[in-house]
């Protein structure tokens, strides 16, 4: 007999060396071209182009605020299926609660406006949240009487004027009711503020009442606005008498809470840190502090407005989110990534140096979440030396990344 030919690229059972597994195809070992036998010889394989069966698709529903999809279920690997986006649905929004997917359990959309009464009403139907309601309560009627006097009826009249008002309230408007002359020759207009609902948060308002080309022969010299009494100034422009009543900060007595559940890994006693930094601000106006891998925190008192959620932890990458105050409590989970976790398991090793060595090499591309993670002198950028800082982390050649 003569020696074995391990020239046969045979593709069997007995043969295989290394199944296909997602995108890597089968290697075999070669057969003998005489007698069929194996090989066993590492430099004795082929690969079995065609075989690798590619992604597929995990049964775990990946989201975002407004859309929910499938991802394959490869460790590391990000490849969504296009075919899976689809828009949340289902569930009923309340008005503290928003909708919830029936597919993914993700909430989304907005709550639903608070139901009251009427205008007056200042609990609503459905949640019993109380709203704060600015209203002037002084003189007749609860209206402020403005005394004056004038030859001409059509020139005296009353106007309010307020300034500060959230989105969607008018700033401006004109009331006016007339009564007979008396036998002094003057008249009295009683003027309305009607109720206006404001959000949280602090604002500046100025009331306004004018007469033009007439006497003012009288006024009150102070209104109360929810039990606290505020001064009436009158001025003359030549034209005009005014009486500004100036309610200075207004802040509603019922506060906003931004609050929610903090995941991350790592330290159970390192600090979690959660800053709201206010637009176009570059300091926090609000921040809490918590402890534990998975830990509740809670922010309250926060006025309305749009704010950047900063997340921080020792040997984590800082994220970022935008969080919408108004006049209902918020509820913003939040999550940060090991530095070096590259699958985002929670832990850094040899798996995550090896995904992204291969991204470096284009064999295979990091996530979103992923380059956040391995930009390790964020760069901008995840190359070879990132890869090498995860590596050296791993075999301990580094204590931190």
């Amino acid at each position: 007999y003569g020696a074995h030919s391990f020239t046969k690229n045979v593709q069997k059972d007995e043969a295989l060396k290394s199944p296909a597994v997602h995108l890597q195809n089968a290697v075999y070992y070669k057969s003998c071209e005489y007698c069929g036998a194996v090989s066993s010889n590492e430099s004795d394989t082929f690969t079995a182009a065609g075989t690798a069966p590619g992604h597929t698709a995990g049964s775990e529903w990946l989201y975002d605020a407004n859309q929910h999809w499938h991802i394959c279920s490869a460790d590391g690997c990000d490849y969504k299926f296009a075919d899976s986006v689809e828009n949340h649905h289902g569930g009923t929004a309340t008005c503290t609660e928003k909708a919830v997917c029936i597919d993914c359990g993700q909430s989304y959309g907005d709550v639903i406006s608070h139901v009251y009464t009427d205008n007056n009403d200042v609990t609503c139907n459905s949640c019993g949240f109380t709203r704060c309601i600015l209203r002037v309560t002084t003189g007749i009627e609860s209206c402020i009487p403005i005394v004056g006097r004038s030859s001409n009826e059509s020139l005296f009249a009353a106007y309010k004027t307020v300034q500060g008002l959230p989105s969607g309230f008018s700033t401006s408007s004109t009331f006016c009711d007339w009564y007979s002359l008396s036998e002094s020759g003057t008249k009295t207009v009683y003027y309305s503020w009607q109720n206006i609902p404001f959000v949280e948060g602090e604002y500046y308002y100025t009331l306004g009442l004018a007469t033009e080309t007439a006497e003012l022969v009288s006024y009150p010299t102070t209104v109360f606005l929810d039990g606290k009494e505020y001064t009436v100034t009158p001025t003359f422009d030549g034209t005009w008498y005014k009486l500004y009543i100036d309610l200075g900060p207004y802040t509603a007595s019922h506060s906003v809470t931004v609050s929610g559940t903090a995941t991350s890994f790592g330290s159970d006693t390192d600090d979690v840190t959660i800053q709201l930094i206010k637009s176009g601000a570059s300091e926090a106006s609000y921040e809490t502090v918590v402890k534990g891998k998975i830990a509740s925190y809670s922010i309250e008192g926060v006025a309305p407005g749009t704010y950047t959620m900063k997340v921080m932890k020792q040997n984590h990458v800082a994220r970022e989110y935008t969080v919408t105050v108004s006049t209902e409590n918020v509820t913003q989970d939040v999550k940060l990534c090991l530095k070096g976790d590259a699958n985002g398991s929670g832990t850094v090793d040899i798996e995550d140096a090896m995904l992204v060595f291969y991204h470096v090499a284009k064999k295979s591309y990091l996530g979103d979440e992923g380059l956040a993670a391995c930009d390790t002198n964020a760069d901008g950028t995840v190359d070879i030396e990132d890869a090498m800082t995860i590596f050296y982390f791993v075999a301990k050649k580094i204590d931190k990344i």
